[in-house]
């Protein structure tokens, strides 16, 4: 559910859609922590009717219920609060429900749903409140994103059966409102043009949402000041949870693209990349401006990140004879086509003259730049190579083109096709152990 959603007062019509995102919710979220039979019991038409009593205000648990509903009209999340029905020192609220269906989670809904109860709940004259949740819950991080503090650990008891359970509480709800705000108003904004600003601002209030990140790194050519029509923001989070995640989203139009990922995994992708040749990660950190930060991690993954664009990679002898091979095979390809499939004949040399680039590139730089960056690279590196380049990516005829990339293949490989080549004895995959004998 990718739409944009908004929240309002829930009405007796949405029993059925409160009902239907409960059970979906319970459905996905309590296999392994609730008996299954506590679960499928809970049928949409035993909520259902639970649900027209409640909006109708015919239960003790009477309420304020707020609705996420998409621009077509679906539900997909509620939340319910109201009075503390078990009295708790220094708590007189109390937030009885909140569920969203998989679809709308991971999008800052939930925290649109809390703080719109928690407005409401003010307006009546309630400064705090307590929530409680199963222990396995993934919500527990949810209400510690909000920085909801643990007050209790005790049994929650679900059709007689006891399952470990958490009491969370907030001793001040006007703090909910302020928790992402908080933090924004102590983020290191960069300059930017303010379409870009107001993205950025956008985009980081997620990550918030997201996850409790120890970083978070705005980088790209927008940052660098070099941004074009189609430019997105990069923003790289770090986080303690050993999981990767990446988003993709627009804000106020600007696309957007969040990494998220552990320390380790950073590191992981450093060692990797050098190996490829294409240093993306240790770019993005290195050339990047830091937002947001808690520890020094950052600055150490940052130190590491400029380091390592300091090491080069060239290709080793071996490494260049398979890629001429390689090179070689497709450009003969293309030749053989020409005169019969001119349109294929031209898709083939593309192929190789980007990968005759390519391999220039990692010659004299060690590196292997990014594909809106290789023709100035190569120029750079090679300007008699980039000349070449340039004439074959124009819209010159197609035999001048088609010389010119016979030109450059007689320069960066030495070939136009098959040549002499041997590999030398080398390792084989290893026999799977279902492999039948031949």
């Amino acid at each position: 559910m990718q739409r944009e959603m908004h929240i309002r007062r829930a009405t007796l019509s949405d029993a059925a859609a409160i009902a239907t995102v409960q059970a979906a919710a319970w459905q996905t979220t309590y296999p392994g922590i609730v008996a299954q039979e506590s679960i499928d019991r809970r049928t949409i038409e035993v909520r259902t009717a639970q649900w027209e009593r409640i909006l109708r205000g015919e239960t003790l648990d009477v309420g304020i219920i707020f609705v996420a509903e998409a621009d077509g009209g679906e539900i997909g999340g509620f939340a319910m609060g109201g009075s503390i029905r078990a009295p708790r020192p220094g708590f007189d609220a109390e937030l009885y429900a909140i569920y969203l269906i998989k679809a709308a989670q991971g999008q800052g809904v939930g925290r649109r749903l809390v703080q719109r109860l928690v407005a409401a709940l003010m307006r009546d004259g309630f400064r705090s409140m307590t929530v409680e949740v199963l222990a396995k819950n993934p919500a527990c991080q949810f209400y510690e994103r909000l920085r909801a503090r643990l007050v209790e650990e005790r049994d929650h008891t679900i059709d007689d059966r006891p399952y470990p359970g958490r009491i969370y509480g907030w001793d001040d709800i006007a703090t909910l409102g302020r928790a992402v705000d908080d933090r924004l108003n102590g983020c290191t904004w960069p300059p930017l043009d303010a379409r870009y600003a107001v993205a950025l601002r956008e985009a980081v209030a997620l990550v918030f949402d997201l996850v409790n990140p120890t970083a978070i790194v705005a980088t790209g050519t927008i940052i660098r000041g070099t941004a074009h029509a189609a430019s997105d923001l990069d923003i790289y989070v770090l986080h303690d949870e050993p999981y990767r995640r990446r988003v993709q989203r627009f804000f106020t139009g600007v696309p957007a693209e969040i990494f998220i990922n552990p320390p380790q995994s950073v590191r992981a992708y450093f060692q990797e990349e050098h190996v490829a040749a294409r240093p993306l990660t240790a770019h993005m950190l290195a050339t990047g401006s830091v937002v947001w930060s808690r520890g020094t991690t950052i600055d150490k993954l940052r130190a590491e990140a400029s380091e390592w664009l300091t090491r080069t990679n060239p290709p080793s002898p071996a490494e260049v004879t398979q890629a001429r091979y390689g090179i070689a095979t497709r450009f003969e390809d293309a030749l053989d086509v020409a005169e019969t499939d001119p349109s294929t004949s031209m898709m083939l040399m593309t192929q190789a003259v980007i990968t005759m680039l390519e391999l220039e590139c990692r010659r004299r730089l060690g590196r292997l730049p990014r594909g809106k960056d290789l023709l100035e690279s190569v120029t750079a590196a090679n300007p008699e190579i980039g000349a070449l380049a340039s004439i074959f990516f124009s819209d010159a005829p197609q035999r001048d083109r088609r010389a010119a990339a016979e030109e450059m293949a007689d320069r960066t490989i030495g070939a136009r096709g098959f040549f002499p080549w041997d590999s030398g004895p080398g390792p084989v995959p290893p026999r799977r152990d279902d492999a039948d004998d031949a």
